[in-house]
């Protein structure tokens, strides 16, 4: 539950009651919203994350918290956290082996750092080469959560301011009967 507290001056004091319901109908859409855009980040995603939106009052601050869940929910923090990056070795068989085309140029992600998100990549290449071990560059962080902030901030308070208007403008008018 949100918790208002409206300190008015004039001759009226507005319902409490309409001001929380207002401001916890604007939540909950904003909350389905950021689910559905963070569903439409995956949208191409091989290995795609279900993904829980809740929000609740902690400290006199709407908080909302965005979690991928479900058993591909790694794939999300990987790519979202970015992975160090490390050497593989062949585990059940005596190479590794992958479609090549050359160094940087094998591999073509759907997402790029800082420039939004797309899905998992591809890989190309003409010939089919074997190795017996290969070192990993790694991930860069894509920063989903910190995409999110920016994109709904801005939004998130003029929708509040919004629901708050239409909250008073009810309060008056019940008043005014």
């Amino acid at each position: 539950m949100i918790q208002v507290k409206v300190i008015v001056d004039g001759p009226y004091i507005p319902k409490f009651d309409t001001f929380v319901k207002e401001i916890e109908a604007e939540c909950a859409a904003m909350a389905q919203d950021i689910k559905k855009s963070e569903e439409d980040v995956m949208a191409n995603w091989v290995n795609k994350a279900q993904v829980t939106v809740t929000q609740k009052v902690e400290g006199g601050k709407t908080v909302f918290h965005i979690a991928p869940t479900g058993d591909k929910d790694k794939y999300w923090a990987w790519v979202s956290g970015g992975v160090k990056g490390h050497h593989i070795s062949p585990r059940n068989f005596p190479f590794l082996q992958f479609k090549y085309q050359g160094p940087k140029v094998s591999y073509i992600p759907k997402t790029y750092p800082g420039q939004g998100w797309g899905g998992s990549g591809t890989y190309q290449g003409p010939k089919r080469k074997f190795f017996d071990g290969v070192d990993w560059p790694g991930i860069e962080a894509r920063d989903f959560e910190g995409q999110i902030v920016t994109t709904y901030k801005p939004a998130f308070e003029i929708r509040i301011n919004a629901a708050f208007e239409r909250a008073l403008a009810k309060a008056k008018a019940s008043m005014a009967r």
